[in-house]
């Protein structure tokens, strides 16, 4: 399964502001440098993030971004289906395929797909900012190095 650019330009967006001090607000063009991403791609990622109450955004001069969740409490899996609009593995539907009620490959992607999503509910965000081995900012460095 191959995520979007925008799930994962969330997942890098909150893994950023997750290693801020609290309260304290980052600007969009600040994401954008240190991870390389698109602006325009960033600000509607920010305006999603609000949305879905992960993030709280302040307008103005002095304005940006910042965490309204506890990161230990959300799972890299519910940022995913917050995120991924269209999480089938294949589409069948509206298709005259030959196959059609014998094929079992749809089915068998499903429960892979529930697999992997199973697996990702058990990682919290905060446990994906930093490796025991690494200091905080390794995520910065990761980025900065692709």
């Amino acid at each position: 399964m191959q995520l979007t650019s925008f799930t994962d330009y969330a997942l890098r967006t909150l893994m950023y502001l997750g290693l801020q001090p609290d309260n304290h607000l980052v600007s969009v063009n600040e994401v954008c440098e240190q991870f390389n991403m698109p602006r325009n791609h960033v600000i509607k990622v920010t305006q999603q993030l609000s949305q879905l109450n992960y993030i709280t955004s302040v307008r103005g001069r002095q304005g940006g971004i910042r965490l309204n969740c506890n990161l230990a409490e959300v799972t890299v899996g519910k940022v995913i289906r917050d995120f991924e609009k269209r999480l089938n593995p294949i589409d069948c539907t509206g298709t005259e395929c030959p196959a059609a009620g014998q094929c079992k490959l749809q089915c068998l992607l499903a429960k892979a797909q529930r697999a992997f999503l199973a697996e990702l509910d058990k990682v919290f965000v905060s446990e994906v900012l930093s490796r025991p081995d690494a200091h905080k900012h390794s995520i910065i460095e990761l980025a900065s190095a692709s």
